[in-house]
């Protein structure tokens, strides 16, 4: 994260701010626990009062999502000092403008301008070939 020395606008930081905030309603909250049995030690991951083998696919996954929401967790930690630094107020709730991606055409037909709208596709010729 090189942006620590850049000024970064009120709006986006508060985006940023929120963006994690929901992110991390989002995660699930997994803690490891780990215990002695036989003079090995095991582990677990609990969510809730669930328990997950690390070795499982399920127990991959979850650990996958703990680190992601690790990683979230310093990032949006980051954001709120920025915050706090430059702002000193409260954060407010934005959200991020809808963008309007439908165009009406002369016979008032809606055109959505998503991904398939800008591939390019050759013009077919309207003779056939002989």
């Amino acid at each position: 994260m090189e942006i620590i020395d850049k000024y970064i606008s009120r709006e986006y930081l508060a985006l940023k701010i929120n963006y994690c905030r929901r992110l991390l309603d989002q995660l699930p909250k997994v803690k490891i626990h780990e215990r002695m049995v036989d003079r090995t030690l095991r582990k677990r991951l609990i969510v809730g009062m669930q328990r997950y083998s690390p070795d499982s696919q399920v127990g991959i996954d979850l650990y996958a999502k703990m680190e992601l929401r690790e990683d979230i967790e310093r990032e949006l930690a980051v954001y709120e000092a920025m915050w706090n630094l430059y702002f000193r107020e409260s954060i407010p709730e934005i959200e991020p403008m809808k963008i309007v991606r439908t165009l009406y055409t002369g016979s008032n037909t809606p055109v959505i301008m998503n991904k398939d709208y800008f591939v390019f596709r050759p013009l077919q010729s309207t003779t056939a070939s002989l």
